[in-house]
């Protein structure tokens, strides 16, 4: 297993994780915690439906089956809603 698909597991398994580019497809209902530069959460369609950066803070959101995450710069950890 690559050294990303370890720490995209990591992540996904609720260890917060730090990435310089993330790209996580949700498979089921979850809460991603992010905390850095920039995330982009995109719905099963593609629409945008949230943007987040350093001005956030860290976040906390609810993100389900079919979602799109992108993490640049920035500590990402996933738990089971």
């Amino acid at each position: 297993m690559s050294d990303d698909a370890v720490k995209t597991e990591k992540a996904l398994s609720g260890e917060r994780t730090f990435f310089t580019l993330g790209r996580f497809e949700i498979k089921e209902d979850m809460i991603i915690e992010f905390e850095g530069w920039s995330c982009l959460i995109r719905d099963a369609n593609g629409t945008a439906v949230g943007a987040y950066g350093e001005e956030d803070g860290k976040v906390t959101e609810g993100v389900h089956d079919g979602y799109i995450c992108n993490v640049m710069y920035g500590n990402v950890s996933f738990k089971k809603s």
